[in-house]
């Protein structure tokens, strides 16, 4: 878990992280399905997904920007996998949360 919070940007997946602690696939997931209920790549997912969350709501950055940098390789995947997580697009996600800001002050 630390080595994926420490490195989440970078092009990481449950295969290599196996690979990089000497152990298969199916036990680095059966340990993290025990410690967390998650799969390895959906914890990675995970992660990812909260850290582009934290940038969409703190910065004006584009969201192919966010994408890249959070590794999810492009826009299109942060979209699809965005929508899934929260229900809307990263876009549609920051607008909501900033009019609702707005709204609040007054």
């Amino acid at each position: 878990m630390r080595a994926i919070d420490q490195h989440y940007a970078n092009p990481i997946s449950g295969t290599t992280l196996a690979r990089q602690f000497h152990v298969s696939l199916t036990t680095l997931n059966q340990q993290f399905n025990q410690t967390v209920q998650l799969s390895v790549n959906r914890y990675l997912r995970l992660v990812r997904l909260m850290n582009a969350r934290q940038l969409l709501l703190e910065t004006d950055l584009k969201v192919t920007y966010i994408a890249i940098q959070y590794g999810f390789g492009n826009a299109k995947t942060l979209n699809r996998n965005f929508k899934a997580w929260k229900g809307v697009t990263p876009s549609d996600y920051r607008q909501a949360a900033r009019h609702e800001i707005d709204t609040r002050c007054f």
